[in-house]
Parts: C-alpha cells; sequence; structure tokens
C-alpha cells in the first residue's frame, strides 16, 4: 500500500501535467488517473483490513461462511489487479511526448470503467463484511446479487 500511495502522489504532482500536454487533454479529464489512484489506495487499505477480518472473524466458523469470504475477497482482488494494471502499465505509453494520441479516448473510457466496476465490487465486500457475511436481508443475498448485477 505505501508504494501505491508514491504512485498516487507522482501521479498527481507529475504525470497529470504531462497527460494534459502529451494527450491534450483537459485537467478534468486527465484527472480520472488520479480518481484511478485514489481506488487503488483505498481498496489496498480495505484488503489489508481483511486479512486480519478473516483470520479472526470467519476461521473456525461454517466451512460456506470461510468459501464465501475468500470468493469475494477473490473477486474483489482480481478487480483491483486489472485497475491497477491499467492505471500503471497500459496508461504509461501515453506520458510520452512522442506516443500518439490514438487509443488515448479508449484508455481513458477502459480506466473509468475499471475504477467504477473495482470500487463497486469493494462497496459490496465491506458490506458483507460488515454484516459478518450474514444469510441475513442485508447478508449473503443481497451481496450476490449486487455483484452480478455488476460483471
Amino acid at each position: 500500500m505505501k508504494m501505491a500511495l508514491k504512485d498516487m502522489d507522482r501521479v498527481r504532482e507529475e504525470l497529470v501535467d504531462r497527460l494534459i500536454e502529451t494527450q491534450n487533454q483537459s485537467r478534468s479529464q486527465a484527472m480520472i488517473v488520479v480518481d484511478a489512484w485514489e481506488q487503488i489506495v483505498e481498496c489496498r487499505r480495505v484488503l489489508k483490513w481483511s486479512y486480519v477480518y478473516g483470520f479472526y472473524r470467519v476461521s473456525g466458523h461454517a466451512k460456506w461462511k470461510s468459501d464465501f469470504f475468500e470468493h469475494l475477497q477473490g473477486v474483489a482482488e482480481s478487480a483491483l489487479e486489472r485497475l491497477h494494471h491499467c492505471a500503471e502499465k497500459e496508461i504509461a505509453e501515453y506520458f510520452s511526448p512522442d506516443c500518439e494520441s490514438e487509443g488515448f479516448d479508449e484508455l481513458r473510457g477502459k480506466l473509468v470503467g475499471l475504477t467504477s466496476v473495482t470500487k463497486n465490487y469493494f462497496e459490496n465486500f465491506v458490506r458483507a463484511l460488515e454484516n459478518n457475511l450474514s444469510e441475513d436481508e442485508g447478508g449473503v443475498r443481497k451481496v450476490r446479487k449486487k455483484m452480478k448485477r455488476s460483471k
């Protein structure tokens, strides 16, 4: 997570301005990269604490609860890795002054979509944890439905 914070600061301080110059983007259009990094940092924070939660709250309980927790955690991690890859690797070529602008709008749309989907997965994950992965009204069934809709 420290690395993600460091990367986010670098994006804010250097790369947004470079993106504005190299891709002829407005500041608000270029800020989607910062939004993505803020989401990455927040998700890393949630994941860090989810391991503690899993150890103390899920281990030793019913197998379905442990399996469901691991499933939710895995889906959230997978979404986060896709977002992180796009925000770090895929966008990197567009910071170069030699790079052509073709494809950037598509990548920006992809980044916005991944940021939104990742946020949704993590909100569902946190909601499930807040409800102690229960099967009651606010628990498992509701989270499963929301996760299916967000795919």
